[in-house]
């Protein structure tokens, strides 16, 4: 997956639209529930780290989108390092 230029969430109380696709548009997602319980994990993860509002998440073949509330309280995090 490529970061598009993305360098880091930086705004306290900032809401975030992030989304995504897999490289050659591979449809991932649809094959094993595995590869979706990994992003989720990931998720999980980083959403109790880091203090963020999760708001929703989209999980489609080839793709996925989250929005979230970032509140603070930790350094900022990089999601596709």
């Amino acid at each position: 997956m490529v970061r598009r230029g993305r360098k880091q969430f930086e705004n306290i109380g900032t809401t975030y639209f992030i989304t995504t696709t897999i490289i050659n548009f591979l449809k991932l997602f649809s094959k094993k529930d595995e590869y979706c319980n990994i992003l989720i994990d990931n998720l999980r993860f980083y959403v109790n780290k880091y203090n963020i509002t999760l708001l929703g998440y989209v999980l489609d073949a080839e793709s996925y989108t989250f929005i979230g509330l970032y509140s603070g309280g930790k350094e900022c995090f990089r999601f596709y390092s």
